[in-house]
């Protein structure tokens, strides 16, 4: 482990153009220079294009799958090329902005009791995405999944997005968004940086939940800005491949800890 370093991973699937931007956004950056930047093509459909889009970052330690292995399993594939203090993971549809990496490492090395820091996370207009959340329970889900729930319990989703707080100052958090974070690797739990049984969704809620009950603090930072070009997949569109994935991550989530209501449950 490199002590005050950071490395960089992201999991790419069939989105070439915003992982450029990703990438162009990282050049210069001190984990670049130490070679510490980790892209994992999940097995696109056009890999040739990834490859050549990647052969012209040399910086960049490239896996390539040949199928998609599903966000967690890939991640943790990267974060075995790694040794950064510090790991970061990133959406390829993230643009980092100037000073937001470097912010996030100051305030994991000033504050040892934080194992995870969140990013402020705006649109491309620059309004800002509520990106941090509150734990879920059975009307939260009901809410965010279903539009009559949501009509009934205004109220719920509103307090599940904390859009009762400015989101202009450090605070601790149930959970953020997993498309722009640092996490202290010492407090990754079982060295992994996702559960594995998860193939997309809740993965950066089980790892923020395993924070908290190793007693390490989860943040947000609004001084570390970053542009996500975020589309929710899973709504709206009826019956999909990503609504049927959060589906079943949400089954996962519940029958790992018994339950959504997981503020007073052991995990197991």
């Amino acid at each position: 482990m490199i002590q005050g370093s950071f490395s960089i991973i992201t999991v790419h699937f069939n989105a070439p153009e915003d992982l450029a931007g990703l990438l162009r956004s990282l050049e210069g950056d001190e984990a670049v220079a130490a070679g510490q930047v980790v892209v994992v093509d999940n097995g696109s459909d056009d890999q040739d294009q990834v490859r050549r889009l990647l052969d012209g970052y040399p910086w960049v330690r490239a896996i390539y799958n040949q199928q998609n292995l599903g966000l967690a399993r890939a991640a943790n594939q990267a974060l075995r090329l790694t040794s950064g203090e510090f790991v970061v993971h990133l959406n390829p549809d993230i643009v980092v902005l100037p000073g937001a990496l470097a912010g996030m490492r100051e305030l994991l090395t000033q504050h040892q009791n934080i194992g995870l820091v969140f990013a402020r996370l705006i649109d491309t207009a620059g309004r800002l995405q509520y990106s941090c959340r509150r734990f879920y329970d059975l009307r939260t889900v009901l809410c965010r999944r279903t539009r009559w729930a949501g009509r009934l319990w205004p109220e719920v989703e509103s307090n599940h997005l904390m859009a009762d707080w400015d989101h202009n100052s450090l605070k601790e958090i149930d959970w953020a968004q997993g498309a722009a974070f640092m996490a202290r690797r010492a407090a990754l739990p079982q060295g992994r940086l996702f559960d594995e049984r998860f193939f997309l969704y809740f993965e950066d809620v089980d790892l923020c939940l395993a924070m908290h009950r190793s007693n390490w603090a989860v943040v947000y930072l609004p001084e570390a800005t970053m542009i996500h070009a975020h589309q929710r997949a899973s709504f709206g569109r009826g019956i999909n491949r990503a609504t049927w994935e959060h589906l079943k991550s949400l089954i996962k989530f519940s029958m790992k800890y018994h339950g959504l209501d997981v503020h007073e449950k052991s995990q197991t």
